[in-house]
């Protein structure tokens, strides 16, 4: 009888991105610094040009996660839960006045 390995969210997430942003070309990635350490630089190398890092900026994130949003890109917004409070989360609606397609994690 064989056991099946479960893994946690972090480890899929970070598995699962480089197939997200190969398969749909519209994808895009933008982190904090503290997040894009984790990302496995050979699987990303050929989307390297669709991984944002905004740095120790989290807030800028959803800044430039809803502007790509609005240039009609697929924005995928990524940060730990310590560097996320409900301020930036909240500004993902008012940066265009509408309701951005921004995805956060």
């Amino acid at each position: 009888m064989s056991t099946a390995v479960e893994e946690d969210q972090r480890t899929r997430f970070y598995r699962v991105l480089p197939e997200l942003l190969v398969e749909d070309p519209r994808t895009v990635a933008v982190f904090g610094e503290v997040g894009v350490g984790y990302l496995d630089a050979a699987a990303v190398f050929p989307v390297t040009d669709r991984v944002i890092n905004v740095g120790i900026r989290e807030q800028l994130v959803i800044g430039v996660a809803g502007g790509l949003a609005l240039a009609g890109l697929r924005p995928i917004a990524h940060t730990f839960a310590p560097s996320w409070s409900s301020g930036p989360s909240s500004r993902s609606s008012w940066i265009s006045g509408t309701t951005t397609s921004v995805r956060c994690w």
